[in-house]
């Protein structure tokens, strides 16, 4: 209601917001009830518990990155993020604001602990290395702090290892048809 009421012209984003904030806790409540029927329908096999133990909105499986971040690695936004204009607050206002999408994330993220998230993805470029990425972002940030990002970024598979032109040719003549190691390389 306060953008609503100070400023006219967001309202149309104001209303947004509200009604996906109302669509995700209705979601979130409809998984915890489906939950709670999955765990009588384990004690009581009856068609009623099953038939509510099931939660029908979508899901947002993902694989986290298993392998550590090592800073010499070099990486590249992944194919899968885009930015995109998202209502989000900002101070006590709902605003049109530049968001990430990503599949592993369950909305948009516009900030992470009150971080900015597109401003320093914008400042990577395709092919740094960790370190580098790091070393950029410690000019807005705490070193430590852009470790975390930059590491909460890889394990949801955002930023993804980069493979230069140089180090395909060289994999390819070291692999038998695509094969290296009984898998093939893409």
């Amino acid at each position: 209601m306060n953008t609503i009421l100070r400023q006219p012209t967001n309202a149309r984003a104001a209303i947004a917001f509200y009604a996906a904030a109302q669509r995700e806790r209705c979601m979130n409540h409809s998984a915890k009830t489906a939950r709670l029927y999955a765990e009588r329908a384990a004690l009581v096999d009856a068609p009623f518990w099953r038939e509510r133990a099931t939660h029908h909105a979508e899901t947002n499986a993902f694989e986290p990155e298993t392998a550590r971040l090592a800073p010499d690695i070099r990486l590249g936004l992944s194919h899968q993020a885009s930015i995109e204009d998202e209502f989000a607050i900002r101070g006590d206002m709902i605003e049109t604001t530049d968001a990430l999408r990503h599949p592993s994330l369950v909305r948009p993220a516009v900030f992470l602990d009150d971080i900015a998230l597109v401003p320093l993805i914008r400042q990577m470029n395709r092919g740094e290395t960790a370190a580098d990425i790091v070393t950029a972002w410690s000019a807005r940030l705490p070193l430590d702090r852009c470790w975390q990002l930059l590491d909460w970024l890889w394990l949801r598979r955002i930023v993804v290892p980069v493979i230069e032109v140089g180090e395909v040719a060289a994999r390819s003549s070291a692999t038998d048809c695509g094969l290296e190691g009984g898998r093939h390389v893409e």
